[in-house]
């Protein structure tokens, strides 16, 4: 799930889409980098890139199928000045937008 791998893995997510009738979308935000995302208590030192994770998110967005989402291991207590706070912000709103 990086940025060079990105098209293919759209394309197989949108296929996947494509054969169903509804999306539940649940992003598990200690998959993105630790440097991005400092607000989880088992942070990842490489992680999913933000800018892969938001391209998922518009995808099923997008399809008209998404019916619910959810934004998972989000804790205070780790995060830094409230970055992981306005990043999960941020990808809520991708979603709404």
């Amino acid at each position: 799930m990086q940025e060079r791998h990105l098209a293919s893995r759209l394309a197989e997510l949108a296929a996947c889409i494509d054969a169903t009738d509804h999306v539940y979308l649940t992003i598990d935000l200690d998959a993105l980098p630790a440097a991005v995302m400092p607000g989880v208590s088992a942070p990842a030192a490489y992680g999913v890139p933000l800018s892969v994770v938001e391209e998922v998110a518009l995808l099923a967005r997008r399809s008209g199928k998404l019916r619910a989402a959810d934004l998972a291991e989000y804790n205070p207590h780790y995060d830094r000045d409230n970055q992981g706070a306005r990043v999960a912000a941020r990808l809520a709103w991708r979603w709404l937008g």
